[in-house]
């Protein structure tokens, strides 16, 4: 059962992260108490599957499309991906 309630602590951590990030164009400093959350109760190799899966999950709603076609992608995106992207 602890097992169990520290894994939905950290996905709660994890939604709440990601859903301010949703809100603030992806901007991480606009986040700094989800983020402290999120990183220091979640293991880092969950962190770092679940930044993977975010950065897919946006790249295949759009923003691949986006760069495939040769539109120029929202800055937004690019700050989330960049910064995803270091935190593996």
């Amino acid at each position: 059962m602890v097992v169990l309630n520290k894994r939905k602590v950290c996905w709660a951590k994890r939604d709440a992260f990601f859903a301010c990030l949703d809100k603030n164009e992806n901007n991480p400093e606009l986040c700094p108490a989800e983020k402290a959350e999120y990183y220091g109760i979640c293991p880092g190799s969950w962190v770092k599957h679940f930044n993977k899966l975010r950065i897919q999950a946006r790249y295949k709603s759009g923003i691949g499309r986006l760069k495939e076609a040769g539109i120029a992608v929202p800055e937004s995106a690019k700050k989330d991906e960049a910064y995803l992207s270091q935190q593996s």
